[in-house]
């Protein structure tokens, strides 16, 4: 469980690089992230990944294939 939190709180860090959310997705078996405005995090790393939804409160990102 560790090590899924820390995953989960690297891929919504400003400071993680996109090259390493890519990574860590790939390594993980993660094809899409879901951004959500009411928790904790940030999405501005993700901008390599295609938004493939968008509403208010909630985003989804699909990685590149």
């Amino acid at each position: 469980i560790a090590y899924r939190l820390a995953v989960n709180n690297a891929l919504f860090s400003a400071e993680t690089d996109p090259s390493e959310v890519l990574r860590l997705c790939e390594e993980n078996g993660i094809s899409y992230l879901v951004y959500s405005t009411q928790l904790p995090g940030d999405e501005s790393q993700l901008g390599n990944m295609l938004l493939v939804y968008d509403s208010p409160s909630v985003r989804i990102y699909q990685l590149p294939a």
